[in-house]
């Protein structure tokens, strides 16, 4: 049996707000904001739940790690930490490449 191959590529359902050369994108520029702004605050959301709002670790595997000098929750609230600084820093970074364009 001979396998066809695809005329479209693997990602041609995927969204491309950034539009890749040679793809272009195909979402409105409203669309384009957008979608950087709601990935951002799904993160958020997520670090806030991670360091606020957790009455325990998330990961007990931290709790008997040799080499950790952090408690767990307090290395938890360090990866939300990290995780909402770089989730600001890309979106800041992708509205300014939409924008611009």
């Amino acid at each position: 049996m001979a396998a066809t191959a695809s005329t479209q590529p693997e990602s041609a359902g995927t969204p491309n707000f950034l539009g890749s050369p040679p793809r272009r994108s195909r979402l409105s520029p409203i669309w384009q904001i957008c979608a950087p702004l709601v990935t951002n605050q799904a993160m958020s959301l997520l670090a806030l739940s991670k360091s606020v709002l957790a009455r325990h670790s998330w990961f007990p595997v931290f709790s008997n790690a040799r080499g950790v000098s952090l408690d767990p929750e307090a290395h938890q609230q360090l990866g939300a930490a990290i995780l909402a600084a770089s989730a600001g820093f890309w979106t800041g970074l992708a509205l300014i490449v939409i924008i611009c364009r």
